[in-house]
């Protein structure tokens, strides 16, 4: 949570294209590499990380951190679910719900982060990372 509040310019400029062509930084492969890591066995909290590097690290604005962040995740499930599958450990009826409900998220969240400020997806962000931590604290 303090690294959302760290160095506000960078989480607040507006979205650049030609960042996804810039070289890979030293430091970013070591944390993609840590957080491939942990979110390979964990997953929890991996996209939070990975758009802390993204944005923090690499500099690119939120909105295109989020895009790689996608991309890198649905990357991150291909194996788990192979796996599962060939396990018959796959409930279907909970994960055609939970998909109709990613997409929906997905598809919004794309029509928002295209329409709303930098610091408004920040304080967002910000917001529901707290709520999270409640949340999992039990305190809601």
């Amino acid at each position: 949570l303090p690294l959302l509040f760290y160095n506000p310019s960078k989480w607040l400029k507006r979205f650049q294209p030609h960042t996804a062509t810039q070289p890979v930084k030293g430091l970013e492969v070591l944390f993609f590499f840590l957080i491939g890591l942990y979110g390979g066995f964990m997953q929890a909290g991996s996209g939070i990380m990975m758009l802390l590097v993204l944005v923090l690290i690499s500099g690119r604005s939120l909105v295109a951190s989020h895009a790689t962040r996608l991309l890198i995740l649905a990357a991150f499930n291909i194996p788990p679910i192979l796996f599962y599958y060939t396990h018959d450990m796959i409930k279907w009826n909970m994960t055609l719900i939970l998909s109709a409900g990613s997409i929906g998220g997905a598809i919004a969240g794309n029509y928002i982060s295209q329409r709303v400020s930098a610091k408004a997806l920040h304080t967002l962000l910000i917001a529901i990372v707290i709520i999270s931590i409640f949340y999992l604290l039990e305190f809601i």
